[in-house]
């Protein structure tokens, strides 16, 4: 079965092309297997984006690239005590947190600030705002914060937490039983939340973005959903088309 995947062939008649469509892979297999089905296609592709073989780039396009890497950042002890704290208190809500000095390694100048960041399902962010404020004493906590707030206070003791409304189908992931926001919606994010993020925008934010694209893969779809989501797709592709040098069509 393995065989089936061809992963030497892949390398030798993909090495030296930056994208690959789902209909070159295809073609690709059918060569020595004319009848293979679609369906099948499919799942091997799935499975060898399980295996690191595969990367992808948006729906239907990959990449073999191997010098980029799924973002997975090392979770802070802060994060997982928050965590756990909320989830004890709220077992059914929904909720992800993160923290800003998971930027670090990808910006040019270190932010003097840094916050941690907890978004929770619409309807819930008073009584956890509340929660942690009545829990969290080495913490000052803000809920939504205005940008006086923020060019005031946020992040000057280096122990600030905001609470904000996690929106429908941002893109999430799992690390360890914690659930973070996938790398793709905090570039989002810091592009919709300029006043929250002031201290990463203009060429900072290129910087970062140069960054994330040089160093980790980057599902295009899920990026291009969540920034629509948000309204802000035309200056996320903009930040990206800057980044890479190149056109994005999505």
């Amino acid at each position: 079965m393995a065989n089936n995947f061809k992963i030497k062939e892949l390398h030798k008649h993909f090495g030296d092309q930056k994208i690959i469509s789902i209909d070159e892979l295809h073609q690709f297999y059918k060569n020595e297997e004319p009848d293979l089905p679609r369906s099948t296609l499919r799942w091997r592709v799935h499975e060898l984006i399980n295996q690191g073989v595969l990367h992808s780039v948006k729906r239907g396009v990959y990449t073999l690239e191997e010098g980029k890497r799924s973002w997975k950042p090392k979770l802070l002890p802060a994060v997982k005590e928050i965590h756990i704290s909320l989830q004890e208190k709220y077992p059914y809500t929904k909720f992800c947190i993160w923290s800003t000095q998971w930027l670090l390694d990808l910006t040019h100048h270190m932010p003097v600030k840094n916050f941690m960041l907890v978004d929770t399902e619409r309807e819930t962010e008073e009584s956890v705002f509340h929660y942690l404020q009545d829990t969290q004493n080495d913490y000052s906590v803000y809920l939504k914060p205005s940008r006086s707030e923020i060019d005031r206070y946020l992040g000057s003791d280096g122990n600030s937490i905001v609470v904000r409304s996690l929106l429908s189908q941002s893109p999430l992931m799992d690390i360890e039983g914690v659930q973070i926001p996938k790398l793709e919606k905090i570039m989002v994010d810091l592009i919709a939340d300029d006043d929250l993020f002031t201290a990463y925008q203009g060429k900072e934010l290129q910087t970062i973005f140069k960054n994330i694209l040089d160093t980790y893969t980057i599902n295009r779809s899920t990026l291009h959903r969540y920034s629509q989501r948000r309204n802000k797709w035309d200056k996320v592709k903009s930040y990206l088309e800057d980044a890479s040098n190149e056109a994005i069509d999505i």
